[in-house]
């Protein structure tokens, strides 16, 4: 099987980024179809090929985001690496990682789309506390860390309150 992509692929990928651009500039519910068509240079009744609704681009768009952002799911074997250094250090560490993961334009236009669509749609309001409180549970892991590196990893990490 080769690695690249088949047109199909390319084509929902495209689609996949016109929405973002499009849902972050216009809004969800102001962006219909036909103009994510017309940017990708589709016809509407293509799109259906690639995506069942307007529901499954922006649960794609949320997917999208949901695999980009996320803090490292082990704290231990991240804050291992950065044994010896100082809490400043470890600090400008932890502002370059979300700096790399976050400041891409088509993770900051998904920003912009939860953030609007919070207050209607329960599944972005669900990402947004999931991404939150895993920041959270990570930066507390961190200082637990830089308080006490030893005793961080006696206890087995940060993850415990």
């Amino acid at each position: 099987m080769s690695n690249e992509q088949s047109p199909a692929s390319g084509t929902k990928r495209a689609i996949l980024e016109a929405a973002v651009r499009l849902f972050a500039k216009h809004g969800y519910s102001a962006t219909p179809l036909s103009m994510i068509a017309a940017e990708v240079g589709i016809r509407k009744p293509s799109l259906y090929n690639h995506y069942a609704n307007k529901e499954a681009i922006l649960a794609a768009v949320f997917e999208l985001f949901r695999t980009h952002v996320r803090p490292p799911q082990n704290a231990e074997s991240m804050l291992a690496q950065l044994e010896g250094r100082s809490a400043e250090q470890v600090l400008n560490g932890m502002i370059d990682w979300y700096m790399t993961h976050t400041d891409q334009p088509e993770i900051a236009d998904t920003w912009i789309i939860l953030s609007e669509e919070q207050f209607v749609n329960a599944a972005a309001a669900q990402l947004i506390l999931e991404v939150t409180e895993r920041m959270v549970e990570f930066t507390r892991s961190a200082f637990r860390w830089m308080h006490a590196p030893a005793q961080f990893f006696a206890t087995g990490g940060g993850m415990n309150p």
